[in-house]
C-alpha cells in the first residue's frame, strides 16, 4: 500500500513506513497528496461509473448481451472489470457519491470540465438506491450473482429512480 503525503512535515508519517506501507513524500506544498487522490479515484472510481452507465443504458437500449459479447471479444479486460465489480459496486455507491463531487470539483479547479464526474456521482446515486446496496461486498459476492442478474436488478432501480425525479 502507497500512502502519499505533503506539506511541511510529510516526513512525520515515515514512521509509519513498513514492508506493507510505503509513505511518498511529495514536497512541501500542501494539497498535492490530496491531488493524487483525486486523479487515482477519477480513473478507478470513474471508469467503475462509466461500466455501470454503459451497462444500464445498454439494458435501456436492448443490447445487453450484444455489448457483453462485443467486450468479451475485442475488451476482454474491460469485460472482466465488469463481471468482477458490477455485482458489489452498489455496495459502496453511496459513499462515492460524495467524492464524485468533490472529484468534480477538483477537476473544474484545475480548469478542465467537471461534467464527467458529476455524470458519475449521477449513477452512484442511482446504484445507493439499489437493494445491493444494503449489503455488504462479502455478502454480494457470496451471492454469485451473474452481470446479467445485476444489470435487471440495477434496472429495475435505474426506472424507479426515475420515476421519482
Amino acid at each position: 500500500m502507497r500512502f502519499y503525503t505533503s506539506g511541511p512535515h510529510e516526513g512525520i508519517l515515515r514512521r509509519i513506513e513498513t514492508e506493507r506501507i510505503a509513505v511518498k513524500p511529495l514536497g512541501a506544498e500542501i494539497g498535492r497528496a490530496s491531488a493524487i487522490k483525486m486523479m487515482y479515484a477519477s480513473l478507478n472510481k470513474g471508469a467503475n461509473a462509466l461500466r455501470a452507465a454503459a451497462i444500464l443504458a445498454a439494458r435501456q437500449l436492448n443490447v445487453s448481451d450484444e455489448l457483453q459479447e462485443e467486450l468479451a471479444h475485442s475488451l476482454p479486460d474491460v469485460h472482466k472489470a465488469m463481471l468482477a465489480r458490477m455485482p458489489n459496486i452498489a455496495c459502496d455507491a453511496a459513499r462515492w457519491t460524495g467524492e464524485m463531487r468533490e472529484i468534480a470539483s477538483t477537476y473544474r479547479d484545475a480548469g478542465l470540465t467537471s461534467g464527467f464526474h458529476e455524470g458519475a456521482e449521477w449513477i452512484y446515486e442511482v446504484l445507493s438506491n439499489s437493494p445491493i446496496s444494503e449489503e455488504s461486498r462479502d455478502e454480494a459476492d457470496a451471492k454469485k450473482r451473474s452481470l446479467d442478474e445485476v444489470t435487471e436488478i440495477y434496472h429495475r432501480t435505474l426506472l424507479d429512480y426515475l420515476g421519482r425525479v
